[in-house]
């Protein structure tokens, strides 16, 4: 039995949001499904770091903090750029990144 409390869905997606839009994080990450299998893509204030195949986010997550710092954070659609490349690439349309 879990005695934290749940915080609304809408209230989450703000916050994550507005932590990517305010440049609050270290690494922000998501989860794609590709034609491969699902995809974790992460981008660091630098730029794109990590593309792991199979992913379990919570690991994933803690190596992300290790290396970029502990601000990492889940942000659905925070990397539709990414994404979108990924996409072309696979639809065979993008030979290059």
């Amino acid at each position: 039995m879990s005695l934290a409390p749940s915080v609304p869905t809408e209230l989450d997606e703000r916050f994550r949001r507005a932590a990517g839009a305010e440049h609050l994080l270290d690494v922000r990450y998501d989860l794609i499904d590709s034609p491969i299998g699902p995809l974790l893509l992460a981008r660091s204030t630098r730029g794109l770091c990590r593309i792991e195949f199979d992913p379990e986010p919570e690991r994933a997550a803690e190596q992300l903090a290790r290396t970029f710092g502990l601000r990492v954070l889940r942000t659905p659609g925070g990397l539709d750029s990414e994404r979108s490349q990924l996409d072309e690439y696979f639809r065979g349309d993008r030979t290059d990144f």
